[in-house]
């Protein structure tokens, strides 16, 4: 580019115009339950993600693919031809690490407030055909009729359906739930190493030792560090606007899909 010098001062001229690429047609698709147009018919991580307001400008979401009953999780720096009707879900990016917060203490009443409008909304639009419980203290959720995913139900030909436990840390919704709990009847399937008969949430106290007489195993994962954001709060139902219990959810179906991709 040539350097242009008018009366004494520098100057640059504008840059040349860029041609750019057509986008090609739009493709609708579902994005965590919503409606939403992708422009053009290939897409990658950060455009999907990016359909959903919740998840514009944030870093560390890992987003799956839902297609003719197959659940796939997509890589970043990879283009995807994209349907018609596909869905889309994105969760926080997982890890397998060490844990955090505390477990079975008292919680302020405007966490409990939240935690029974996310657990009530799971259940009228999740869990409609099962049976959803929270404890008073809002400590634990009960998820029960889960769906196994196809390696788990191999492994347990008899045990489509299962219950999930979350246990929900004193500083929820700051903090995310650490792993997850199932039945310990369960056989993982080959290759397993996430799954464990003893937990390290509450470093071996009562309440521990009576959830594991209870006959629960736990499922080691992780949110990653920097990929939880919850919504800031001016009042209780603006939740929906941040990370909540949908997105533990997505992280466990994505978990239970792919133990590998931490």
């Amino acid at each position: 580019m040539s350097i242009i010098f008018n009366n004494g001062r520098q100057e640059h001229p504008p840059a040349p115009l860029v041609p750019q690429a057509p986008r090609g047609p739009s493709v609708r698709v579902v994005v965590n339950g919503k409606q939403c147009v992708h422009q053009g018919e290939h897409a990658t991580v950060e455009s999907l993600a990016n359909l959903d307001p919740r998840n514009q400008d944030k870093r560390g979401r890992s987003v799956y693919l839902e297609r003719d009953g197959k659940h796939t999780r997509l890589e970043r720096g990879k283009s995807y031809p994209i349907q018609k009707g596909d869905k889309i879900k994105t969760a926080p990016d997982r890890v397998k690490g060490s844990p955090v917060g505390s477990y079975f203490g008292v919680k302020e009443p405007w966490r409990k407030e939240l935690i029974r409008q996310q657990v009530a909304n799971l259940a009228e639009k999740r869990f409609r055909r099962g049976q959803v419980e929270l404890d008073d203290t809002c400590n634990y959720v009960l998820f029960h009729n889960f769906t196994l995913t196809s390696a788990w139900r191999q492994a347990n030909p008899d045990s489509e359906f299962v219950t999930i436990m979350l246990l929900l840390p004193d500083q929820y919704p700051d903090l995310p739930p650490n792993g997850f709990y199932m039945p310990d009847y369960l056989k993982p399937p080959p290759g397993e190493t996430h799954w464990f008969a003893s937990d390290y949430t509450w470093g071996g106290n009562a309440a521990s030792q009576g959830i594991k007489m209870q006959g629960w195993n736990w499922y080691c994962t992780h949110v990653a560090e920097g990929s939880w954001s919850p919504a800031r709060l001016q009042r209780v139902e603006d939740w929906s606007k941040g990370d909540n219990l949908w997105d533990i959810m997505r992280m466990v179906t994505d978990v239970l899909t792919d133990p590998t991709a931490n």
